[in-house]
């Protein structure tokens, strides 16, 4: 059997607690559980009394064979994913970003709109070309995509009107003097 007292504020890191045989017991305050380790006996049971781990994935607070028991308080469980993309693609997603007016001012005319940090020239009658000629340099933050979650309605409600948008997190101001058209964070 593994036994492992813990106390509050207590966190592991870089360790795997894995007997090859046997129960894990954690009492009192128990660790916090990060991308790469487990608790997770190949053969045996997780028992945990007090203050149960806050874990970042179901999968590392499993055994192999064996059962789990949680007296107390019940483990959190916080799932993060990794998003796959090139750096050219992450570019490309913090302009979309941008081009939102989610992070500067944009700016927009019948023949430009940018941001200060993207900028895109359109020409022609009937199909119009948009031509950027300017991509930000640095990569989307996950507070970026929260506020184009947000613009789109998928967080909270968004309220929208001819002069501003908001869902009570995320607001917007809409102003246009002449063909200039400038949408505010």
């Amino acid at each position: 059997m593994f036994f492992l007292p813990l106390f509050s504020g207590t966190t592991v890191t870089g360790v795997n607690l894995v007997p090859g045989t046997g129960s894990i017991v954690i009492t009192g305050y128990a660790p916090e559980i990060s991308q790469g380790q487990h608790i997770s006996p190949n053969v045996g049971n997780i028992e945990i009394t007090g203050y149960a781990p806050t874990v970042s994935r179901g999968q590392h607070l499993v055994p192999d064979v064996g059962s789990i028991v949680i007296t107390g308080y019940a483990p959190t469980v916080e799932q993060f994913y990794s998003l796959a993309m090139t750096t050219t693609q992450a570019k490309r997603l913090n302009a979309v970003i941008r081009l939102h007016g989610l992070i500067d001012p944009l700016v927009v005319t019948p023949t430009s709109r940018g941001d200060g940090t993207v900028t895109q020239t359109m020409s022609g009658t009937g199909p119009v070309t948009v031509h950027t000629t300017a991509l930000p340099s640095e990569m989307p933050t996950a507070a970026m995509i929260d506020k184009l979650s947000r613009w789109y309605g998928l967080i909270d409600d968004m309220v929208e009107s001819s002069a501003s948008r908001t869902d009570g997190t995320l607001s917007q101001t809409v102003v246009t003097v002449g063909d200039t058209t400038t949408v505010t964070p």
